[in-house]
């Protein structure tokens, strides 16, 4: 057994271990005590103090402000961690890097020290952006904030905000006015303890569908003195900063979204084992095999995706607008079905509030879909790839796209500094689309006809996609937005590069990741259903040969991942990978 050291996972298999096994009644996030808080709709405060302990929060502060972030993967798995137990407290958590990230992004030095004290402290920061009348159309802000001689008087009220409540500072959007009668929205970085007492109120709690016990409310701002200082970058950039800092933080959500389906898919993979109908646990069920195995397949897809879009605002910020809507897009979604998928296997106990392991899966089955809804829901990232598709047809010549491609998918390759400057609010450069499908075609092949075949067929669907933008494409910019083909196109680039992900980062460490990644028969499963070909016979070999791995994976209590760290509960909790 090898031990690969992965330096982007240190951080999480610490916090694994400090957070110990869920399963166990008595620990802070363990499954009991998630479903327990969430009936009586209250805030997991014990969890959420618990990862304070660890330092997690810590992650919400660059390096270069006394903190730990520098390497957004990292970050990204230190959430799957968390929400691979509570999907509650892990949002809760980590809602101070959304109302932190536009300070970081556009803010005064004063700003960043003032918030990265407050945040090392235990302070928790807020984003204040929707108001009940207008939702996520941020143009219609009804919030001002009116010069005075002290600053600004801020009025207005906003509504579902997480943690509005809980938190000690947050940053909010407003309509800035001025003496040319023209207003902009800015945003201002807001310190509860700053205020005058009575010229702001918490609203009530919102009932919610899941995340029960989660802090989702809203403040009310009456003509509230705040100082010049608080505006975080110019007048009128409000949207600007916004639209980049989502660039980020949809990838600490897309987090959210693995952890928990390595949870569900845990659940009911066991379940399917212990099950037992006419004689045989129903894992022997062939269409039981194949659904567990698909799902497993997904998710490993998605983790490819997720980790490519986490390298890549290090590698090529200035095309991040597109690859965190695709990222945000398709992983969420793609992990709604893997688990409505699961729920079939589970049949009438995914429905219980008691069981399996104390009623996780029904918590999990109601909490995802919200994590959909942030920093801009489906529709939103559709219309935003929409709006850019001309662009997933460039290739880029660049002379160094080759060590770029390298930093991007190798995950033992170095990463350039982060660098929130570089993002923009739309990508100058063209998507990273076209040069991943060139680079797919450079793919070695393991040496049969079927894989190859699978090869040439993939190279045919993309270039059909490709052919279907440059149609669309052709009637005009502005006639292709408005064409009710313009989503199907989205949604079709953000399927291309899901599998171009994976194919790129299986090519770029095959060598790395183990026996069974290297052989990729995971790989050539997912290019199947990716062609709507999962009915060959091909198909029943690969599942067969997948499913041992899935078991191995549970039997040694290890993550479900392409690079599978060992949870808490083993006695040997290092991360390794089977090079044999």
């Amino acid at each position: 057994m090898a031990i690969i050291t992965l330096k982007q996972w240190e951080a999480a298999r610490r916090l694994e271990l400090s957070l110990m096994d869920p399963r166990i009644a008595s620990t802070p996030l363990s499954y009991q005590k998630t479903v327990q808080l969430d009936e009586l709709e209250a805030h997991p405060d014990e969890g959420f103090e618990f990862l304070q302990r660890t330092g997690a929060h810590l992650f919400y502060i660059p390096r270069s402000h006394g903190g730990r972030l520098s390497n957004f993967e990292e970050l990204l798995n230190v959430v799957r961690i968390g929400a691979r137990r509570d999907l509650t407290a892990t949002i809760s958590h980590g809602k101070t890097l959304l109302g932190a990230i536009s300070v970081w992004m556009a803010g005064s030095e004063d700003q960043k020290q003032k918030l990265s004290r407050l945040i090392a402290s235990g302070g928790k920061i807020a984003l204040a952006l929707t108001e009940r009348s207008h939702g996520s159309d941020f143009r219609a802000t009804e919030t001002k904030a009116e010069p005075c001689p002290e600053g600004y008087l801020l009025s207005g009220e906003k509504w579902l905000v997480n943690n509005a409540t809980r938190s000690d500072a947050m940053t909010v959007l407003a309509r800035e006015a001025n003496a040319d009668g023209q207003d902009r929205l800015s945003l201002f970085l807001v310190l509860k303890d700053e205020l005058d007492e009575g010229s702001f109120c918490h609203l009530p709690k919102i009932k919610t569908h899941g995340v029960r016990g989660m802090d989702v409310s809203g403040i009310r701002f009456d003509s509230c003195t705040i100082p010049r200082s608080a505006r975080v970058g110019s007048r009128g950039q409000g949207l600007s900063i916004l639209l980049k800092g989502m660039q980020v933080t949809r990838i600490m959500a897309i987090g959210l979204s693995l952890g928990s389906v390595d949870t569900a898919l845990r659940v009911t993979l066991s379940f399917a084992r212990e099950r037992k109908l006419y004689g045989s646990p129903i894992l022997e069920i062939s269409t039981v095999r194949h659904l567990l195995v698909e799902c497993f397949v997904d998710l490993l897809a998605c983790e490819c995706l997720a980790a490519t879009a986490a390298r890549g605002l290090h590698v090529i910020p200035r095309q991040m607008s597109i690859l965190s809507s695709v990222a945000k897009y398709w992983i969420p979604k793609k992990a709604e079905e893997i688990v409505g998928r699961l729920a079939t296997v589970l049949g009438a106990r995914h429905y219980l509030r008691e069981e399996p392991e104390s009623g996780i899966f029904q918590k999990i089955l109601r909490d995802l879909p919200l994590i959909g809804l942030f920093d801009g829901n489906a529709a939103v990232n559709l219309n935003w790839l929409s709006s850019q598709l001309f662009a997933q047809l460039a290739t880029s010549t660049s002379r160094d796209q080759p060590a770029r491609w390298n930093s991007l998918f190798s995950l033992d390759a170095p990463l350039p500094a982060l660098d929130l400057t570089r993002l923009r609010c739309a990508s100058p450069d063209g998507g990273p689309l076209g040069a991943w499908i060139e680079a797919c075609r450079d793919c070695p092949s393991a040496g049969n006809d079927s894989q190859g075949r699978v090869w040439h067929h993939l190279e045919q669907d993309f270039q059909k996609t490709k052919n279907d933008l440059e149609r669309l494409l052709g009637t005009g910019r502005a006639q292709a937005r408005r064409s009710t083909h313009a989503f199907d196109a989205a949604i079709a680039t953000s399927r291309h590069y899901a599998i171009a992900s994976a194919i790129l980062t299986w090519k770029h460490n095959r060598n790395l990741l183990g026996r069974f990644f290297r052989e990729g028969d995971w790989l050539m499963l997912l290019a199947l259903r990716h062609l709507n070909r999962q009915t060959q016979p091909h198909c029943c070999e690969l599942v067969g040969r997948i499913v041992p791995r899935l078991n191995q994976l549970l039997d040694e209590n290890r993550l479900f991942s392409i690079y599978p760290i060992s949870l808490a509960g083993q006695a040997d909790a290092r991360y390794s990978v089977d090079q044999a």
